[in-house]
C-alpha cells in the first residue's frame, strides 16, 4: 500500500547490538522498538583560527577541526516487557541500527542520555529518547 509510506516513521525499527563498533566491535543486533518520530543526529564541525599577525590583509583564517558528535531524539513504542531491557540501554555505550521501510539503514555508536516515559498504550510502552552519537555512523541505502 503505497500510501503507507507517507506515514511518519512507518516501518523504521530500531535495533541495539551487544557492543559497541568502536574499537572493532561486530555487533549482534536486537530488533525492539519502532520509531513513531525521529530528529536525527545534527553534524556540527568546529573550526580553528589558523591566521597570523603575518596573514595577508590581517585577515583572519580558518580551518576545519574536530566534528562534535550529533544529539539526536526519538519516540520509540515497544511491547512493554521489554521496559527494563530499555532501561538497560540509558547510558550505555552501543551499536544503534535504524532500518526504514525501504531497508535502508543508519549504523553507529550511540549512548542514550535521556528517556521520558509518554502515555502507555495497551501492551506496549512508549518513550521519548534522547541520545549522542560517538564516532561516525554509516548510511547504507
Amino acid at each position: 500500500m503505497a500510501y503507507q509510506a507517507e506515514v511518519e516513521g512507518f516501518g523504521t525499527i530500531l535495533s541495539y547490538g551487544d557492543v559497541p563498533l568502536l574499537g572493532g566491535g561486530t555487533p549482534v543486533y536486537v530488533d525492539f522498538a519502532k520509531i513513531v518520530d525521529l530528529e536525527p543526529p545534527d553534524r556540527n564541525v568546529k573550526t580553528n583560527k589558523t591566521g597570523h599577525m603575518a596573514t595577508p590583509n590581517k585577515k583572519q583564517t580558518y580551518q576545519g577541526g574536530w566534528e562534535e558528535a550529533g544529539k539526536g531524539k526519538a519516540t520509540i513504542r515497544f511491547d512493554k516487557t521489554l521496559v527494563a531491557t530499555v532501561e538497560g540501554l540509558v547510558g550505555s555505550l552501543r551499536a544503534f541500527k535504524i532500518t526504514y521501510a525501504s531497508a535502508s539503514t543508519h549504523i553507529g555508536d550511540a549512548i542514550i542520555t535521556h528517556r521520558k516515559v509518554m502515555t502507555p498504550i495497551e501492551g506496549l510502552a512508549e518513550f521519548e529518547i534522547e541520545f549522542e552519537t560517538s564516532g561516525p555512523w554509516t548510511f547504507t541505502p
